[in-house]
């Protein structure tokens, strides 16, 4: 008894101590296994973080981007164009015609239908695909997405994506010979404004690092028509983060995504350093090189209100044709800092404005794209020049005067004449087509500040003093002399006025010209 006792303990012992290297095998086994991984990752890393090109694939536009992204539009009209562009039988009472264009001269007819019945929702697209402007012979185009409400939506905001249209291309293209194929949206704001886009229906989409981090990269053509990525019109997604989609509903494990849209091929600052973006006219690779060339600084300063501390916005073009893209903050998805000055390190060369904007005074006052210009000629090319030994300084003067042009030529006018008038504030060396401020209301993504114009109006005397016409809220405008205005004498001298109220940039700016009106005959004389 004793004996066999002692036999079983001995055997569980045995037992416990296999089980015990099993399990210490499994944990190396597993250990190691987690170390190959993190030395194959590490490895890829640092292969990827040296790559400077990156495929990209052609893939379908997601539905939810033809809702969302903005492109060409064409406005819509209740009435036929007055040509000889066929059109078939329309259920619909009140049909949407309109023009779109195939490659910025050629424009082909569309007509969109109710085919349920007026009031049921628009529903049906006719295009030109073939470029024959006759659309009896074309198949109409079901819908794809209807944002509701759908029924009675010729009245009130909605928003339908219509399924994808192959066309014919246009000749000279782009050089593009393949048919295009195009995803159509129409947007309808009230009763009035209804307006139509043709998206491209695939872009480019693929895997890429920047700054050491990886993102999501999509590429959308400006122009679907010519099917080009390599302008400075290209929109550029980059996504940053974990995203799965299961039955249809999208999952980010890691947290929420983080996005940023760039627009164009050019270069752009991300995590304190700048960085070029080009691509193959196909879009099937995306370049990012790194630039390490010299910097130096660029600075803002005004002689009347307080500068805040804020980088200027907008873009600026190079003598190469390439634009730098100026960052009103720093974006850093992948969680790195790079503290901002009021200088801006820009990579040393000649630029010109392309456009510009930047924060001034205490109510955070914008001036909008201010053009470099000579005192008395022309206005100067690549005024902008960045050094490595001395700063560039952005001067805003504490006066400003207006300038009004208009009407063309300072030609005289008739009653019935229509006139385009505009106005703008010149400094010594800018020109500032416009004013904003920032009502402290932070929206979309929180980058962007909800701005509201400056307080501007325009007046239009007779030479009594009579006012014919107020304008409210506008820099430039048309107005179309009354038809039975009689000018006294057969000739009579209008006065125009403008006036800004910038509150702490000029203060109020106002100027003035001369409009003269005559009559078209002797019996215009009183």
């Amino acid at each position: 008894m004793h004996e066999s006792e002692t036999s079983g303990e001995e055997q569980g012992t045995c037992e416990l101590a296999t089980r015990g290297r099993r399990g210490w095998f499994w944990k190396g086994a597993v250990a190691a296994v987690c170390v190959a991984l993190l030395i194959a990752g590490a490895i890829r890393l640092r292969g990827e973080s040296g790559r400077t090109e990156f495929s990209m694939k052609l893939v379908p536009l997601a539905d939810m981007d033809a809702l969302t992204r903005q492109s060409a539009s064409y406005q819509c009209d209740t009435h036929a164009p007055r040509d000889r562009k066929k059109y078939p039988k329309l259920v619909s009472s009140a049909p949407l015609y309109g023009l779109f264009s195939a490659n910025g001269r050629d424009n082909r007819p569309y007509v969109i239908d109710e085919s349920r019945g007026t009031g049921t929702g628009y529903d049906a697209l006719y295009a030109d695909a073939n470029g024959n402007e006759d659309l009896t012979d074309e198949k109409p185009v079901s819908l794809k997405i209807a944002s509701s409400p759908t029924p009675g939506s010729s009245a009130v905001a909605g928003l339908c994506v219509f399924r994808d249209i192959t066309i014919s291309p246009p000749d000279a293209v782009g050089g593009v010979s393949r048919a295009i194929v195009l995803a159509p949206r129409l947007s309808i704001v009230g009763p009035k404004i209804k307006t139509v886009v043709f998206l491209p229906a695939f872009v480019r989409s693929g895997r890429v690092r920047i700054g050491g981090v990886s993102y999501v990269a999509t590429l959308v053509p400006h122009d679907p028509m010519s099917q080009r990525y390599d302008d400075l019109a290209t929109e550029i997604d980059l996504v940053h983060g974990v995203q799965w989609r299961l039955l249809g509903i999208s999952i980010t494990p890691l947290g929420p995504l983080e996005e940023r849209r760039l627009y164009g091929m050019t270069t752009y600052m991300l995590y304190g350093d700048w960085y070029s973006l080009s691509t193959t006219p196909s879009g099937d690779v995306l370049t990012v090189r790194q630039y390490k060339g010299d910097l130096g600084a660029f600075r803002v300063s005004a002689a009347g209100p307080k500068v805040e501390t804020t980088v200027p916005d907008g873009s600026l073009k190079t003598k190469e044709g390439g634009r730098l893209a100026l960052p009103a903050a720093e974006w850093n998805p992948g969680g790195k800092s790079a503290k901002l000055t009021s200088d801006l390190m820009l990579p040393v060369g000649d630029y010109d404005v392309d456009s510009l904007s930047v924060r001034v005074a205490s109510n955070a006052v914008v001036l909008l794209t201010p053009r470099p210009r000579l005192q008395g000629g022309d206005r100067a090319a690549y005024a902008i020049k960045i050094r490595k030994d001395k700063p560039f300084v952005l001067e805003i003067p504490a006066k400003a005067q207006m300038v009004i042009d208009g009407p063309e030529g300072d030609r005289i006018v008739a009653p019935g004449d229509r006139v385009y008038v505009a106005s703008y504030l010149l400094t010594d060396n800018f020109e500032i087509p416009g004013v904003r401020y920032d009502q402290g209301q932070a929206i979309a993504n929180g980058t962007q500040r909800a701005l509201v114009p400056a307080d501007i109006s325009a007046t239009i005397t007779d030479s009594s003093g009579k006012v014919l016409t107020t304008l409210r809220g506008v820099t430039a405008s048309g107005w179309t002399v009354p038809a039975d205005f009689v000018p006294c004498n057969g000739r009579e001298t209008l006065t125009l006025t403008f006036m800004w109220d910038t509150k702490e940039l000029f203060g109020v700016v106002k100027g003035t010209k001369e409009i003269v009106v005559e009559s078209t005959g002797a019996e215009g004389a009183t």
